[in-house]
């Protein structure tokens, strides 16, 4: 466990302070009997809330800071994977380290002057408010939908390796038997993780239960509940469409597939990538322009595309429409009322090649505004294009770094290996110098200068900082440089036989 002493330091310094069971326990006992029984009550609460809290973070702590971490350091588990088994998890343990961070800070507020002991907290509603609203509530449902939505495939994932990765399984029973663990494993740490929100209701309807009525703190945390059935109501409706499109998914044709404006194809595969959910989907009537037999056609939303399906031998297969792609991004999409019916609506989506116009019809008008609306909500809150170039230049842009730093490294240990072997050979030839032919070296002088201008080019490359473009260059010279070595080290080899 030695090299774990700076997290269990870490770990030991969140729960300062509140390693007692209760407030009332935490406390001076001559203090307690300043307050009634349920404002004691109500201090215990909080305490708990403070103290659940504290182990919550303890548990994202441990599945990234042990088992992720052995995962990706011992086992060389690629980042794919460990999304897999822990999706969102950093995003989550950031939020709540932040969340805790303000709860303790509320308890040094309340301190009584002259005391690091004795506090009492007056306003907690404010904080919850805070955690549950605004752009903390929106990055809060983000990652626990998609933490939520994972959790069975997770849990699946786990038991696969369990069951066929040897080594898989060798580590986690090392990892089991350290004792900053607990015997906290991989399924019960997602478990406790995908439950946690549903805690909070419980602990503040119990806070609100032993405050004054009345007075803007309760009022404060009346709010603060709302706030928190509405956060896991739509991490609920997340869940519930991450498992509509998985459904459709399970349902389409593997071999189906729509070219889209910009030329990318778009299959099945596609489907569940990106943490896509299901927004809406329903049966349209798309009228070709020629105003032959109009199609039936599943439309469905996605946060980044519209998707035209058909059924065929009861799978799910991409929509036949004279031609025009079936999957529409959203960031080129337009939509309009047609002017001639009160139930058909125009789709133009455009790219930088043309620009395809569809007509659908819907059942009645209500349902056309419907989708109108919800489509241009949809597409207000699409990332652009632009964007998603952005951050994946970004990435690419780490992954080569990281990668160029590892081709340097590897460089340099091979420098040090042909130093030591030149040493090795250099002594041998010390000890057995009677002839010529005894030299590590063997050869004309026009080869002995090559050998020594190679090695002396891999030195002075392998010492300098390179870009990618440079790395293949430096290679190729060590990669000469080995050949020539282990070709006259045979030789040499051969006169000591």
């Amino acid at each position: 466990d030695v090299q774990y002493s700076a997290l269990r330091e870490d770990l030991e310094s969140d729960a300062q302070n509140f390693e007692a069971p209760t407030w009332s326990l935490a406390v001076d006992q001559q203090y307690v009997k300043n307050f009634s029984k349920d404002s004691v009550k109500r201090q215990d609460v909080i305490h708990e809330l403070i103290q659940t809290e504290i182990n919550h973070v303890r548990t994202l702590k441990l599945m990234l800071g042990v088992y992720l971490r052995e995962l990706r350091d011992s086992l060389l588990m690629d980042e794919s994977q460990l999304e897999r088994l822990f999706p969102r998890l950093e995003r989550l343990l950031n939020e709540h380290q932040n969340f805790l961070q303000r709860l303790k800070n509320r308890r040094t507020e309340c301190l009584e002057t002259g005391s690091d002991q004795n506090y009492c907290i007056t306003n907690i509603g404010d904080i919850l408010i805070t955690q549950f609203s605004g752009d903390l509530r929106s990055r809060l449902q983000d990652s626990y939908g998609v933490f939520c939505s994972h959790h069975t495939e997770a849990v699946n994932f786990y038991k696969d390796q369990l069951q066929n990765n040897k080594k898989f399984q060798s580590l986690i029973r090392r990892i089991g038997q350290l004792s900053i663990v607990r015997r906290l494993g991989i399924p019960e740490g997602i478990l406790l993780i995908t439950q946690r929100i549903t805690k909070y209701p419980v602990l503040v309807e119990r806070i609100i239960k032993n405050t004054e009525a009345g007075t803007p703190e309760h009022q404060d945390l009346l709010n603060a509940l709302e706030c928190i059935k509405d956060t896991i109501f739509t991490v609920d409706m997340q869940v519930h469409q991450f498992e509509q499109l998985r459904e459709i998914a399970a349902h389409f044709d593997p071999k189906s597939y729509s070219t889209m404006n910009n030329g990318k194809i778009f299959r099945k595969d596609d489907l569940l990538r990106n943490n896509r959910r299901l927004l809406r989907e329903g049966v349209l009537t798309w009228r070709p322009q020629n105003r032959s037999k109009a199609v039936d056609v599943l439309m469905v939303l996605l946060p980044d595309y519209l998707l035209l399906l058909q059924e065929k031998d009861q799978k799910h297969i991409f929509a036949s429409l004279d031609g025009k792609p079936a999957v529409l991004p959203l960031q080129k999409l337009i939509v309009r009322e047609a002017a001639h019916s009160d139930r058909a609506m125009f789709l133009i989506s455009a790219s930088d090649v043309k620009a395809v116009l569809y007509e659908f019809q819907t059942s009645t008008a209500e349902e056309r505004s419907s989708w109108r609306r919800q489509i241009w909500d949809t597409i207000e809150t699409c990332p652009h294009v632009e964007e998603e170039l952005m951050e994946n230049e970004d990435v690419y842009s780490d992954k080569l770094r990281e990668a160029h730093d590892q081709l340097c490294e590897k460089d340099a240990q091979i420098e040090e290996i042909l130093r030591q072997k030149l040493q090795i050979f250099s002594e041998i030839s010390e000890e057995n110098s009677s002839t010529v032919r005894h030299l590590l070296l063997r050869g004309a002088a026009t080869e002995l200068l090559q050998g020594e201008l190679l090695i002396n080019n891999a030195i002075i490359q392998g010492t300098k900082t390179h870009t990618h473009t440079h790395t293949h260059t430096h290679t190729h010279t060590l990669s000469q440089m080995i050949m020539f070595i282990q070709k006259h080290s045979v030789e040499k080899i051969r006169h000591f036989i």
